[in-house]
């Protein structure tokens, strides 16, 4: 097994955070992390610390369109309490670090059934895919007893389908072949 590191952006730990840990993990305070803040939100000034999770002021629920998952930062700015860096307000977060133990320690109850299991997949290396995230969570809302067959929802009809229910939702789209993988129509 490769050495995990004590620390790990988002874009090396999405997909075991995505698999195993609802982003409420990191909100509920599951996860511990750490985040290096850079310019405060309306001042030009900079913070230019790293800043535990403890000296962040957290939503109480963080979606996966909040966070910019290559760049391993929130898309939005952060509050920092005001002790921290005697400046009110927001601030512009340049990355986050989630403690690789802490998402060690989930993928570990999810392969004991301790944690909600996702319909795994076999193939390539596993890699970042929130597309195919989107498009999975999309189709399990659309089709709770299971994606009916082809002859039932053809693939154009599927497309539409998933298309909409992420425009409704907010969320970006994704290409017709990630939906076709996610629906388990395609490897």
């Amino acid at each position: 097994m490769a050495d995990v590191p004590i620390w790990e952006r988002l874009s090396a730990a999405t997909e075991r955070v995505m698999a195993t840990a609802r982003l409420s993990n990191i909100a509920d305070g599951i996860l511990k992390f750490r985040g290096k803040v850079g310019q405060h939100a309306t001042r030009p000034i900079y913070g230019n610390r790293v800043l535990e999770k403890e000296h962040f002021e957290i939503l109480a629920e963080i979606k996966p369109e909040d966070l910019d998952w290559e760049k391993s930062r929130p898309l939005n700015p952060c509050g920092v309490r005001r002790e921290i860096l005697n400046q009110p307000g927001l601030w512009n977060v340049d990355w986050i670090e989630v403690f690789s133990a802490d998402v060690t320690k989930l993928c570990s109850a999810r392969s004991k059934g301790e944690v909600t299991q996702r319909p795994s997949r076999t193939g390539a290396t596993r890699r970042s895919q929130p597309a195919f995230e989107r498009a999975h969570r999309a189709i399990e809302e659309l089709y709770p007893d299971g994606v009916p067959g082809q002859a039932d929802v053809p693939n154009a009809i599927l497309y539409r389908r998933v298309g909409v229910k992420l425009k409704n939702d907010g969320l970006p789209n994704v290409s017709d072949d990630t939906i076709l993988r996610a629906a388990g129509r395609r490897k």
